[in-house]
């Protein structure tokens, strides 16, 4: 994935199971238990994800969705 300042983003493979579930609404707990980690380390990935994209505050799962499916 490239953003609009040309900068490559290389989202892991743990990263990228993360979108759909999260386009599903599905809570850190959730998404732990369907991936078989524990939350904590859900919100460690996302977290990390949520940097890549450049994306903060209460709707950053909603931008990071957005920007996955649009390919930045």
């Amino acid at each position: 994935m490239v953003d609009s300042e040309g900068r490559v983003i290389y989202l892991t493979r743990r990263e990228r199971e993360l979108i759909p579930l999260l386009e599903r609404g599905m809570t850190y707990k959730e998404i732990g238990e369907e991936l078989g980690i524990s939350w904590m380390t859900v919100r460690c990935l996302l977290h990390l994800m949520y940097d890549k994209l450049r994306v903060k505050g209460p709707n950053a799962r909603v931008h990071a969705v957005n920007l996955w499916r649009e390919g930045l």
